[in-house]
């Protein structure tokens, strides 16, 4: 920890730490998107697969008459 006595460079350090912080919080707002987009592709995984089952079941009960 120091003494910073330049306000230029006081202003520079004070900007790099906003843009940080503002980068760190765009990066974990994108992160909890792509959380909740994988949660909503998962969900449709899921449902296609019924969906396929299903077909494949009256498919195979189709065949066997």
């Amino acid at each position: 920890v120091s003494t910073i006595r330049s306000k230029s460079l006081k202003n520079q350090i004070a900007g790099y730490i906003t843009r940080f912080i503002k980068k760190e919080i765009r990066l974990e707002s994108e992160k909890e998107e792509l959380i909740y987009r994988q949660t909503i592709l998962d969900t449709e995984i899921v449902k296609v697969e019924a969906q396929l089952e299903l077909v494949k079941d009256v498919v195979l009960r189709e065949k066997s008459f």
